[in-house]
């Protein structure tokens, strides 16, 4: 992981000089992690991003302008428009459901007419992806549509909050998730491993402090809960099944 190769306690005195690339995809790579290796290795990761229903639809260019923290422009011959939830093409800047029109697209999930028709519509896969494109045409990921948290009527990036949590030399990892509330239907908990050569260890309310003065306060977690390691999955992404269960299990 990434984050592993940045925080462990011997990169600065590795030698980084045969490494003339680096390919990022699976995950949003956070800003802070990009700055990180960038200092590090002396190169930009080149980010992208895609899935195994049509393969990477968005890339940074390996030689060319990439944008930081942007996951880059189409891939060639793809097609990529941002929709709202009545289909209809979203303004420059606003988020919206990334949808893909590629001869790479699958034909459709094996014996499963049902999902094969909500993902496919006049030619057109629907990722389940929400992302927003800037003036230049380059596309930023915000997170999955699923993982959205929607408190108080309003709707929050658990990305966002995890950048911003990034920012603090003392994480390892952090994961954000939403969890229900009978006022506001859901509120915002994070979960965080921390750097161990980090001391003293902050306090849940220290790292409260450091997100309500980065990001709006109805974004800041209610809740900051500290894991010896953060749970991820076999390709290295934070596994929010694993914490929506650990919420679960622990009633909150």
């Amino acid at each position: 992981h990434l984050a592993d190769i940045v925080n462990h306690k011997r990169a600065m005195t590795c030698d980084f000089s045969s490494l003339k690339h680096c390919l990022a995809g699976g995950d949003k790579v956070p800003v802070e992690i990009h700055r990180k290796f960038r200092d590090l290795a002396g190169i930009e990761i080149t980010e992208g991003c895609g899935m195994t229903e049509c393969c990477p639809y968005a890339v940074n260019p390996a030689i060319g302008r990439k944008k930081l923290g942007s996951i880059g422009i189409p891939v060639h011959a793809t097609t990529l428009r941002l929709v709202n939830d009545g289909g209809k093409d979203v303004p420059e800047g606003e988020a919206g459901e990334v949808i893909v029109k590629s001869e790479a697209n699958m034909a459709g999930y094996w014996n499963n007419e049902e999902e094969t028709t909500k993902a496919l519509k006049d030619g057109w896969l629907y990722t389940g992806d929400l992302a927003r494109a800037d003036r230049d045409g380059y596309y930023w990921f915000v997170c999955r549509k699923k993982d959205i948290i929607i408190r108080g009527g309003s709707n929050i990036s658990p990305l966002e909050v995890e950048e911003v949590l990034y920012e603090h030399p003392a994480i390892k990892a952090a994961g954000v998730i939403g969890v229900p509330d009978e006022r506001l239907g859901e509120i915002v908990k994070a979960y965080v491993s921390l750097n161990r050569e980090f001391t003293p260890p902050p306090t849940e309310d220290e790292l409260k402090t450091f997100v309500s003065s980065r990001i709006a306060s109805y974004k800041v977690p209610e809740r900051i809960e500290f894991l010896e390691e953060m749970p991820h999955t076999a390709v290295g992404k934070v596994d929010r099944k694993k914490l929506k269960s650990l919420r679960d299990a622990e009633g909150n």
